[in-house]
């Protein structure tokens, strides 16, 4: 016993004959590869930049801090004749090791 199937009219030997074939689009492929490696590289440079200008800050800010801290000590030590000689026995010491 014949069985009869329908066919979609696209799927007859003319529609099919009509059907474009597909292509990769190679072209568009390569473009979307080569702006994703360009963005990779530019983003490799702008992170490394970041990181430096942050560990820039971040050595400024500990050396002002430290300059603040001497400045507050050089300060207590105007005021106090134990501290004062402290500080240039300490210094005295250093410039000896030193120099």
């Amino acid at each position: 016993m014949a069985r009869v199937v329908p066919f979609h009219p696209s799927l007859t030997p003319q529609g099919v004959a009509r059907l474009p074939r597909t292509r990769r689009p190679i072209g568009r492929v390569t473009a979307v590869g080569a702006l994703l490696s360009v963005l990779s590289v530019f983003g490799s440079v702008i992170v490394a930049a970041v990181n430096h200008m942050e560990s820039t800050f971040v050595a400024w800010a500990e050396a002002r801090h430290q300059r603040e801290q001497d400045r507050k000590l050089w300060a207590m030590a105007q005021g106090d004749p134990r501290l004062m000689a402290d500080l240039v026995a300490l210094q005295q010491r250093d410039d000896a090791r030193g120099g």
